[in-house]
């Protein structure tokens, strides 16, 4: 991928971060399919059940957003929670 196609962005999943690039162009459920990829095979499973959060640090008091609010750009930080 070059410069144009996609982006970099850093995982925060409980005490681990990890920087990826990502395509620039992913749907949230795509998205889903990247990360999970991407963190196994540095050996980091995901949750069964998780949602994607975008730290922000831009927004005010807001601080951090649900993905479908806002489209992820180059430095992003994407904070994966596990539900219960």
């Amino acid at each position: 991928m070059n410069k144009y196609e996609a982006i970099n962005v850093m995982v925060l999943i409980k005490k681990d971060t990890v920087d990826l690039r990502i395509p620039r162009l992913v749907s949230r459920w795509q998205l889903r399919k990247v990360l999970t990829e991407a963190l196994e095979q540095l050996g980091i499973t995901l949750p069964i059940s998780f949602r994607i959060e975008i730290k922000s640090k831009n927004f005010g008091t807001a601080g951090i957003l649900m993905y479908d609010e806002f489209a992820l750009g180059d430095g992003d930080q994407i904070v994966i929670v596990e539900e219960l």
